[in-house]
């Protein structure tokens, strides 16, 4: 899959694509919009730390948050 250009969080954009979740199942689980979500993984807007918190352990629980939310394009975040 190629990551946009715009896409501030690369390894996160990766793992909603590859388990087959949509941006709109996490902005719900955040209580954001969609397009909010959009912005935040463009990086108009920053994620809050709870965000992050219920990201990771709702939908990615075996990646560290860290890497999960890592600016660097890293393929092996397992």
């Amino acid at each position: 899959m190629a990551i946009s250009a715009k896409t501030k969080y690369p390894n996160l954009k990766f793992l909603i694509s590859e388990k087959r979740y949509s941006q709109k199942q996490i902005a719900e689980s955040i209580g954001i919009a969609p397009r909010t979500f959009c912005h935040k993984l463009q990086g108009v807007h920053p994620f809050t730390l709870d965000e992050a918190f219920i990201i990771q352990n709702t939908f990615f629980p075996e990646i560290k948050l860290e890497n999960l939310f890592s600016t660097i394009t890293n393929y092996t975040i397992y």
